[in-house]
């Protein structure tokens, strides 16, 4: 698939779900997440009902249980899990969709990081 194929994919998608609302400065992201007013509809790829519990979602508390690194390997981890896959389990649009959810949310963890911070937290797994 073309770049720009995938990227009008990826706005259809966007447009389909309801952003929600970052958190003010300072406040804990998964309290207000909780908030009923911050739910974001469910979603089968960024956000599907099944991993929602009682207005927790599983990848917030995933990655409250976990160091950055730790959970920046995780994320690598279902990356390549859905992209290893999309192909064998009939549903390839869903399954890309979701390698492109986590690998933006991989991305989010380090974009206000330098090139350096980065590459010196990773070495660190040595």
């Amino acid at each position: 698939m073309k770049y720009k194929d995938w990227k009008k994919l990826q706005d259809a998608h966007d447009a389909a779900i309801t952003v929600m609302e970052k958190p003010e400065e300072g406040e804990d992201e998964i309290l207000y997440m909780t908030k009923p007013d911050n739910y974001k509809k469910f979603d089968d790829v960024s956000r599907p009902a099944h991993y929602n519990r009682n207005g927790i979602e599983a990848i917030k508390a995933i990655e409250a249980s976990m160091s950055r690194v730790e959970f920046m390997g995780y994320l690598k981890g279902q990356i390549f899990k859905y992209l290893w896959r999309y192909g064998y389990k009939g549903t390839p649009k869903k399954d890309l969709g979701k390698a492109k959810w986590y690998l933006d949310y991989l991305y989010e963890k380090i974009e206000g990081m330098s090139e350096k911070e980065i590459s010196k937290m990773l070495k660190n797994l040595d």
